[in-house]
Order: C-alpha cells, then sequence, then structure tokens
C-alpha cells in the first residue's frame, strides 16, 4: 500500500470515528485568528444525570428537564421503583430504534404507576430567556435550528413554539395514535435521524456517552416490525438508576461542552466551511444539526 493510499485512509477512519478531532484539524496551526480556543464545559447534574447498565456497557442519558418536566419526572418514578430492571428490549430496527419497558414484562404492569398515561410534550413556547446558539436558518424542517444547553432545538417563530429534534441518541416516550397515551414504553433512536418524528414524541432525554453498547443490542428481524417474539433471544436492561441515588463515591463526574460559547460557535463555522484539504467539494455553507456533537469528558 503506498503512503498516499495509507495518508487517505487515515483521514478517513479518523473523520469518520472523530470529527471533533477532524474539525480541530481545519484550522492551520499558523492562522491566529483561526486557532480553535479550548471548549468551555459545564457540569450534568446528577439529577438529570441517567445510568442505564446492560450486558456490554453503561449507557448515560442527560434528561431533558427543562423541555419535558412531566414525562422526565414520569421516567424518574418508574427508575427508582425498580420498574425497569430486568425488561427486555423488545423491538428493535436496525437504522432506526432501540425499544423497552414494555409493561406487560413486569410484575408491576397493574400498578397505578405504570398505567399512568402521560400529556405530550411535544413542544413549548419559545423560551426567551433561555440562551440559544443559531446553527441554521432555516432548516428543512423548522425555520431555525440551534442549540440549547446541548440538546438540538427546531423554532417555529410564526408560532413562537420550540421543540426538540429528533436526532440519533434521543430518547422519547413511545405512545399509540393518541398524543397522550405514552406510560412506560420507551425509544432510543439509532442510525439516520428520523426527523418524521420531529414534535410528534415526547423526547425526554440523550445519550451522552457509551452509545457503542446499542450496537451489541439484538436486533429483530425487519418483516417482523423489529418485534423479537421470544423473549429469551432479547437483551436486558441490567438496571436503571438516577446517578443522585447512587453514593457520592458511586457518581461519574461528567462535563459537557456548553454550546453558549464561542468555542463551540467556531466548531460549527469549522464544519460549515469544512476547510480541511480533504474536502474537494465544499458544500453549500448549510449544516444539518444532527450532525453537530457536544463533546463530552469523565473525570474518574
Amino acid at each position: 500500500m503506498t503512503k498516499s493510499i495509507l495518508c487517505s485512509l487515515t483521514l478517513v477512519l479518523a473523520l469518520c470515528t472523530n470529527p471533533t478531532a477532524a474539525a480541530a484539524d481545519n484550522v492551520s496551526k499558523g492562522d491566529k485568528q483561526g486557532e480553535r480556543a479550548e471548549p468551555i464545559w459545564r457540569t450534568l447534574s446528577p439529577q438529570n444525570t441517567l445510568y442505564m447498565d446492560t450486558k456490554s456497557g453503561r449507557i448515560i442519558f442527560e434528561l431533558a428537564q427543562q423541555f419535558s418536566p412531566g414525562n422526565v419526572a414520569h421516567i424518574k418514578q418508574l427508575i427508582r421503583s425498580g420498574f425497569y430492571d430486568g425488561l427486555t428490549f423488545y423491538r428493535v430496527i436496525d437504522g432506526f430504534v432501540v425499544q423497552g419497558g414494555d409493561p406487560s414484562e413486569s410484575d408491576e404492569h397493574k400498578s397505578a404507576l405504570a398505567k399512568k398515561t402521560m400529556k405530550a410534550e411535544f413542544e413549548r413556547t419559545i423560551d426567551k430567556t433561555a440562551s440559544f446558539t443559531l446553527v441554521q436558518t432555516p432548516d428543512l424542517l423548522a425555520q431555525q435550528t440551534g442549540f440549547i444547553d446541548g440538546f438540538a432545538v427546531g423554532r417555529s417563530l410564526t408560532e413562537n413554539k420550540e421543540w426538540l429534534i429528533t436526532c440519533p441518541g434521543v430518547v422519547n416516550l413511545a405512545r399509540s395514535n393518541s398524543p397522550d397515551s405514552g406510560t412506560t414504553d420507551f425509544a432510543i433512536m439509532i442510525g439516520q435521524a428520523p426527523r418524521h418524528l420531529d414534535r410528534n414524541m415526547s423526547i425526554f432525554g440523550r445519550i451522552i456517552h457509551g452509545q457503542e453498547h446499542l450496537n451489541l443490542i439484538k436486533r429483530g428481524a425487519k418483516k417482523n416490525g423489529g418485534m423479537i417474539d421470544d423473549p429469551a433471544q432479547r437483551s436486558k436492561i441490567i438496571k436503571m438508576t438516577i446517578a443522585a441515588d447512587l453514593p457520592k463515591a458511586q457518581q461519574l463526574n461528567i462535563e459537557i461542552e456548553n454550546t453558549h460559547t464561542k468555542a463551540f460557535k467556531q466548531k460549527f463555522a469549522d464544519r460549515r466551511k469544512r476547510a480541511h484539504g480533504f474536502y474537494k467539494h465544499k458544500g453549500n455553507g448549510a449544516l444539518d444539526i444532527c450532525y453537530l456533537k457536544t463533546d463530552v469528558r469523565i473525570n474518574k
């Protein structure tokens, strides 16, 4: 293999596996105006941190308390009751969804908590006090897209509404045709962003660490709608925990890149320009909100 081919493959691998690092290389080290500032971090509250332990490892979610307070409170109650411990992922469609929390699997399925139906929280009135970092205007499915506290958000200025965007890694409360029919089932989005679900689901959180463990969850047959009929063949949830409920020594110290800073704005400005020599077609400057990721670090 020639050196030039090897270098090209190395660059492609870097772009695929670590787009943040690849974007950092977009700026010449000698260009003082273009040098990237260090990220500014915010500490994730243990009250809004969800641990989901699976056979392959731990998946960590940030709960969207500010957007879905009712649904977040409901999920916390279920977790603290031990409802999800030992349940399975019963519907898994590769490239779309990992679904779990079927109430019929639990001995508590007849309890008032498991039967409680939740009022939909698809959107909210635009919060003018929140820091909104604009990314794109207009977007294919929104007048504006941007970030609020690390969450990808869509906005309709004419309707004065904003909502969480269905990017890969978000988790919502599954429902039937009725908007207010969600109970215990949850759905984690994987693969391509299913933006048709924007403003149609109550998103209550997003994965911030451990998404690779979803790749090892047993998939269902496409012809069966992703359903895995035999419970013995399904992957399991070992335990779900709110970080604040653990002793301090067992809580992870998690920091997330602050999306309301010049450093973060510079990150997506670099992505928009595609300044690296690898890119021969620079695009049109448009930027998909779901392509941007916030960096996360766990301090031990």
